[in-house]
């Protein structure tokens, strides 16, 4: 007899895997993408927000691991990484910014423009949905 376990997992916790596959390309180039958006920009960049995303930046910053003896230097690091994306998201006024310091990443809610603007930047790796995955694991039962 088996026996099911299901639950669910955010899509942040999958995306340790890009994390490890990104190693191997290094640190990213500074983002050339300039910190202000002109009104217009901000006005067209806002409008139908409503895809649930999470940014993944090239530069996972391999060199801090995050842990207790790195952990404050770390933080410092990806600030500065992901500084011009949430200044820019901050300026749409984008719902439920959230920055992540594990696996170098922001979410947000934005609109289809912005994200494919987001997915053109350098020092972005990808954009990915924001969703939760099910899980389904089938294990024997003990005898």
């Amino acid at each position: 007899m088996h026996r099911r376990i299901r639950f669910a997992a955010p899509a942040v916790a999958a995306l340790g895997l890009i994390a490890g596959a990104l190693a191997a390309t290094g640190p990213a180039e500074a983002s050339s993408t300039p910190t202000a958006l002109s009104a217009a920009q901000v006005q067209a960049l806002s409008r139908h927000a409503t895809q649930s995303i999470i940014v993944v930046f090239k530069d996972q910053v391999l060199s801090l691991p995050a842990n207790t003896t790195f952990g404050s230097e770390r933080r410092t690091a990806v600030r500065e990484i992901q500084s011009q994306v949430v200044g820019q998201l901050r300026q749409l006024h984008a719902p439920d910014l959230h920055s992540y310091t594990l696996l170098n990443a922001v979410s947000a809610t934005v609109s289809p423009a912005e994200e494919a603007r987001l997915a053109a930047s350098p020092g972005v790796a990808e954009v990915v949905p924001n969703a939760t995955a099910h899980l389904e694991f089938t294990t024997p039962t003990p005898a």
